[in-house]
């Protein structure tokens, strides 16, 4: 038995560790919450190292994080916050996005749950996935239906994530009434019964924070609330108490050895003669006869059908159909997609996204001083799905707004976009060179275009043909037409080490006429708990450029000690290395960089840039929901140094 706590649950991975030592053998795995998934994994017939595993590749802050969406004519935009405005036939959201939870779930859980005809009793383990029915409240056990979405159901935290549609009922995480259900597990025929409890609070009382405080009150709430029965066997991980449910450290490791020590303390060797192999997986269906398309809005199932083509009918691939589910996934319009095989046909729960949310990002760095953004973001699917997005940001030195429309073919994958942007961007290098002078950048006009978004490695594609006109009051300005292609990394989440790739290229033709292109790169690794990336970075500009056209070696900090814009030029060439080591276990990272370039071409009335120049910064950086909070000091070869901060994500 398995009970609920968030990231602290993924100290249920050690105690399956723990238990196989032991040589224990469970023929029944009930879980509630982070125990359902962590169950679901072992009565699915995955080992204990394996899901040990699978919690150290995972990138949890990537899988709990909005994913990065285009939205004026250049970048992609990831939100802090997502608010539902209008959810049309959709389901009632969370304030967390479910998006990559459920796609992990379909991904690890599909093939299991056909094989097992969907009865968790044929499973090579038996498994139940205790939930919760949000109109009662009562807690019960899930016995049969499409695996994933139950495990889904079980960690649905009221207000946090998103309730499962089951049936016509609401369901939620079963830890609301039985956190820790023994007498679930004692009905379904468990014999003798151990529980895994991660979030009974301590046996000392600490009071010294506000946060400590609500912390115990909330672990209190739910060993009050939940502890159905006494079990033959507890086993209580001594987690540090200030390691709250909600981080996800991106190396794991403590919490599996606490789980792993804590199931050895408390077990005895296994009864001799135990079967510890679980049972042989259930055959899979030869063929898929049909497919049969479940959503509230009848206008996205010939979109669904479209991207399920060529895996049905025929023969059961299980990865055809999981490429094709994040195919789906990759247009935006789907927050759930769940496959699932009945009498031989393919039937695949398509949930929408909310069909009109607000979305925002707000920042402050120390150079730049605060920024932020705003979009309003609409679709619907009277005919093929067409979305728009009203957009807004600013910061220091730019101000923008832009409209775009798009719209999703069934015949091809790209969403075929057009927009209309206005921009204004300050180049303060002048002022600097001359003494009060204000130089700004305005661009105004349209596009359009084709934008595609791989799943997996998670890239975005776009091509767009650009008109604009641009005014400045120093350099060229006029009329312009041209073509802007990009490929930009949209991994969600926070990276302690690296930069985001990105390649783009453009061109203007007419009255202001230049090529530019830009490409940014990270090659990332580990060296055991050490976080390493080599990051490189290359601009050039050449024609009769606008000067919001140049690169400037200190933009995005890359140099540290340089301010934003600092060495304006046509050439720019950096390169350098990143190195982060956790701070466990409090969820942040200490970080060091290492960067030096050079900047090429000088342009009037800009001051020529200086020579070639290092630099380096020691900062400590948290990962957040509202995005990283860095703070630290950085200086560079020429004398110059700056205290960092920076309190939410880049843009």
């Amino acid at each position: 038995m398995l009970g609920g706590g968030g990231s602290r649950g993924i100290a249920h991975a050690g105690v399956l560790v723990g238990l196989d030592q032991r040589r224990w053998a469970p023929r029944l795995v009930v879980g509630t919450s982070m125990g359902a998934i962590v169950g679901s994994l072992y009565a699915a017939g995955y080992s204990p190292g394996e899901i040990v595993r699978v919690f150290r590749e995972e990138d949890w802050s990537s899988i709990f994080a909005f994913d990065p969406v285009p939205l004026g004519p250049d970048g992609l935009w990831q939100p802090a916050l997502r608010y539902p405005l209008a959810d049309g036939a959709t389901l009632p959201q969370g304030l967390v996005p479910d998006r990559g939870i459920n796609r992990a779930l379909v991904r690890y859980l599909f093939d299991a749950g056909v094989r097992a005809r969907n009865d968790f009793d044929r499973l090579p383990r038996r498994f139940r996935a205790v939930v919760a029915d949000l109109a009662t409240g009562k807690a019960e056990a899930l016995a049969a239906g499409d695996l994933p979405r139950a495990v889904r159901a079980s960690m649905a935290v009221p207000g946090v994530f998103a309730p499962v549609n089951w049936g016509g009922r609401l369901l939620i995480d079963g830890g609301i009434d039985d956190n820790v259900p023994i007498d679930v597990a004692r009905a379904a025929g468990g014999a003798p019964v151990i529980a895994s409890e991660v979030v009974r609070p301590a046996d000392t009382l600490d009071a010294s924070s506000p946060i400590r405080i609500a912390t115990r009150a909330a672990r209190l709430l739910l060993r009050n609330a939940g502890e159905s029965g006494t079990p033959d066997y507890a086993v209580r991980p001594a987690l540090p108490a200030g390691f709250f449910a909600f981080q996800f450290p991106r190396d794991p490791t403590f919490l599996v050895d606490a789980g792993r020590a804590a199931a050895l303390r408390a077990l005895p060797p296994a009864p001799a003669g135990s079967d510890r192999a679980p049972r042989t997986p259930g055959p899979a269906p030869a063929t898929l006869t049909g497919l049969r398309v479940v959503t509230p809005l009848p206008g996205l199932a010939p979109l669904v059908r479209a991207r399920f083509a060529g895996a049905v009918p025929g023969a059961y691939a299980p990865a055809a159909i999981l490429a094709r589910v994040d195919r789906l996934y990759a247009t935006g319009l789907f927050d759930g997609v769940w496959p699932q095989v009945s009498g031989g046909e393919l039937v695949v729960r398509a949930d929408p996204r909310p069909r009109a949310v607000v979305a925002a990002a707000a920042g402050y760095d120390e150079d730049r001083g605060a920024r932020g953004w705003i979009a309003l973001e609409g679709w619907d699917a009277i005919g093929p799905p067409v979305e728009a997005s009203l957009f807004g940001m600013a910061d220091g030195l730019r101000r923008e707004a832009a409209l775009r429309v798009g719209v999703h073919a069934t015949w091809a994958r790209p969403v075929w976009t057009l927009g209309g942007f206005g921009r204004a961007e300050t180049i303060r290098e002048i002022r600097d060179a001359v003494g009060d002078a204000d130089a700004d950048v305005h661009r105004a006009g349209g596009w359009i275009g084709a934008v595609l978004r791989l799943p997996g490695p998670r890239w975005v594609l776009e091509a767009q043909l650009r008109a604009e006109s641009v005014s400045a009051a120093d350099g060229p300005d006029g009329g312009a037409v041209g073509p802007v292609l990009s490929a930009r990394s949209a991994h969600a989440g926070f990276e302690p080490v690296g930069v985001p790739s990105e390649l783009v290229l453009e061109a203007r033709g007419g009255g202001v006429d230049y090529r530019a292109g830009r490409l940014r790169a990270a090659l990332p690794g580990t060296l055991g708990r050490l976080h390493l990336a080599a990051v490189a970075r290359a601009e050039a500009v050449d024609g009769a450029a606008p000067l919001d056209a140049l690169p400037a070696l200190g933009d995005d900090r890359w140099i540290p000690g340089m301010r934003w814009g600092q060495d304006r030029a046509r050439r720019v060439f950096a390169a350098g290395g990143d190195a982060a080591y956790p701070l466990l276990p409090a969820g942040g990272w200490l970080r060091l960089r290492l960067r030096a370039g050079l900047a090429r071409g000088a342009v009037a009335p800009l001051a020529p840039p200086g020579d070639a120049v290092g630099g380096a910064a020691l900062e400590a950086v948290w990962g957040t929901p509202a995005g990283p909070l860095e703070a630290g000091v950085g200086a560079d070869t020429r004398g110059q140094w700056r205290l960092l901060l920076n309190v939410g994500r880049a843009f």
